[in-house]
């Protein structure tokens, strides 16, 4: 592969669209040219990928093209919630303030993604690590006491029947587990990016009992559909646009829904208070809005409210898992005791 097909295959993370973002807004605000700004930054950032996209963008804007018209070149890297933005802050005059607001928003969810992986870091160790021993304990201890217990010929319970057919499937058919794992995964993997396995994913993920996932939608869905209509983005627009951020294809087909309805004349309460994905109290929270005019700044308050809700959420999410580990890990015990030291207990009472 060459160094440039490299160089294209390469993405711009959250973390570093949030520091463009925000250098950005500083040196507009300072009075410094917007080509100019650009062509400072693209000269700071090491990411080989995101320096081309910035360089075709000041090339743009040296041609005498808009910001957001230079962004949407490149939805892979602004999305259209932050050109829809960019685009608002160029015709308000106010094209700091959005940037600025845009890179603590990306800020924020940076934090919230990598607090996410972070959770999730210790339950894997633990199910890496009982699998580990498990499959060292079938492959090394037991087949000793398999053959202890057949030259004792005495009759074994059924759990250690269970276990000592464990072992022997693990050591003679390795191979065939290998691969009943790879083409399990394959076929999974090939499943989920099919538009039924993401809708399946979709509709388990709001399912799961910590209620910690449709927490995170209702965020992206408060953040992202605020943000639009305080820069000034129509209502159905920012549905359609909010629809293709939110992450999840069940809340995707409601939001469209939502947009639909609004076209016939309907105001966003209507729908939002009979659909059974958002609590009682936003639709509550909107009619207020609604009511005064600031639909816009309710929606921002309650996303900050089911921020500070997910993230305190995660940040407790080990202590929430140990007493499922242990769990785990008294039923693994108990299996041991039963099916393999209760008749090594017996035998010794049998030889003694």
């Amino acid at each position: 592969m060459k160094k440039k097909d490299f160089i294209l295959l390469k993405k711009v993370s959250t973390e570093e669209k949030a520091f463009f973002s925000k250098q950005l807004a500083v040196m507009i605000g300072a009075g410094l040219q917007l080509a100019g700004a650009v062509n400072i930054l693209k000269n700071q950032t090491r990411n080989q990928y995101f320096k081309q996209v910035l360089t075709k963008i000041y090339d743009d804007l040296e041609q005498g093209k808009k910001f957001s018209e230079a962004l949407a070149n490149y939805p892979n890297v602004f999305n259209r919630v932050y050109i829809n933005i960019v685009f608002s802050g160029e015709n308000s005059g106010k094209l700091d303030k959005v940037l600025a607001e845009l890179g603590d928003q990306l800020t924020q969810e940076n934090d919230f993604t990598s607090r996410l992986r972070g959770a999730m870091i210790y339950p894997m160790i633990i199910l890496m690590a009982l699998i580990g021993v498990a499959i060292f304990t079938s492959v090394k201890l037991i087949p000793s006491l398999q053959q202890m217990f057949s030259e004792a010929k005495s009759e074994l319970p059924w759990t250690t029947k269970i276990v000592f057919g464990f072992s022997n499937f693990l050591i003679h058919s390795w191979l065939w587990v290998i691969l009943i794992i790879v083409a399990g995964v394959v076929l999974v993997m090939y499943f989920l990016r099919t538009a039924p396995g993401e809708m399946l994913l979709h509709q388990i993920l709001l399912k799961e009992p910590f209620g910690l996932f449709k927490k995170i939608y209702l965020l992206r869905f408060t953040r992202t559909l605020g943000s639009l209509l305080s820069s000034g983005v129509p209502i159905i627009d920012a549905l359609n646009i909010t629809s293709e951020v939110v992450g999840n294809d069940v809340y995707r087909e409601e939001l469209q829904f939502f947009a639909n309805e609004l076209e016939r004349g309907a105001p966003l309460s209507v729908p939002v208070s009979r659909s059974k994905l958002f609590p009682y109290f936003i639709s509550q929270m909107i009619i207020v809005g609604e009511k005064t005019g600031q639909t816009d700044k309710i929606l921002v308050n309650l996303a900050e409210n089911f921020y500070k809700e997910t993230t305190y959420q995660i940040d407790n999410f080990a202590k929430t898992f140990e007493p499922v580990i242990i769990l785990i890990i008294g039923m693994g015990v108990a299996l041991l005791v039963f099916a393999v030291i209760m008749p090594i207990y017996q035998f010794a009472q049998f030889v003694g």
